[in-house]
Formats: C-alpha cells, sequence, structure tokens
C-alpha cells in the first residue's frame, strides 16, 4: 500500500510582528501534509500561510487625556479581553486594588464578570517569592 497524504487543520493565525504604524501587523499559521499510513515514502511537508491583519496601533495623547477618559478607556479595554476569553487573569499588586479593579468592572459592565477570586498569601510568602523567583 502507498502513501496516504492527509492535511492537518490549520493552526490559528499568530502575530509575528507588532503593530505598526499603519494599524496592520503580520500574522502566519500553518499546516502539515503528512503520510496517513506511516510508509516514509514521503517526508511531511509544512505549508505556512501569511496575511497582513489590521490592528490598532493608537496611541492616545497621554498628556492632553484626562484621567477619567483614560481610565475609562482603560476598563474598555479589560472587558474587551474578559469578553474574548472564557478565563481572564487580572493581577493587581494588592488586594484593595484587586477589589477595586473587580467594583469597577462590575459597576460599568454589570453582566460580564461571573466570579472573582482572591488568592491570599502572607507578606513573608510574597517577600520570599520577589526575592526568590524559583520558588
Amino acid at each position: 500500500m502507498g502513501p496516504n497524504l492527509i492535511n492537518t487543520s490549520w493552526t490559528d493565525w499568530i502575530n509575528l510582528t507588532i503593530c505598526y504604524e499603519n494599524d496592520t501587523i503580520l500574522q502566519s499559521r500553518n499546516r502539515t501534509e503528512y503520510d496517513q499510513n506511516l510508509c516514509d515514502e514521503v517526508a511531511n511537508q509544512t505549508h505556512v500561510e501569511y496575511q497582513w491583519a489590521a490592528c490598532d496601533n493608537c496611541t492616545p495623547d497621554l498628556i492632553n487625556t484626562s484621567h477619567e477618559d483614560l481610565h475609562h478607556k482603560m476598563y474598555e479595554l479589560i472587558d474587551n479581553q474578559v469578553q474574548k476569553h472564557r478565563t481572564t487573569l487580572i493581577f493587581t499588586n494588592t488586594r484593595a486594588a484587586t477589589e477595586r479593579v473587580v467594583h469597577h468592572l462590575r459597576t460599568k459592565f454589570p453582566k460580564n464578570l461571573s466570579e472573582t477570586r482572591y488568592p491570599c498569601i502572607t507578606m513573608g510568602t510574597s517577600m520570599a517569592v520577589s526575592t526568590n523567583p524559583g520558588i
């Protein structure tokens, strides 16, 4: 029996570059053609596709933008990320900061935040982890 060439599914698009000033980003995806019969008569072949995708490189004028506008935009960005994913981790440096973030998200986007957890570690553990990252 000879080779039976099969293609894998295309991978998800991955970003190869940063978002450029013209609001485009280079992405790629690939799939592999292989012999399902494992005859070793043909080598696996990887096919790659590239595309330029739209992105948002708009950098706000931080000097002339009010704190309220920046604050609102930041929470819109967080909510957009929460909506795109099944689970979203948001790290803060204090429990009070976590409670503020959760309060703002629940106030501004009440239907979009389902569960919040507050991991607790002691000050000693926190210091040990920050001074010895290998722990």
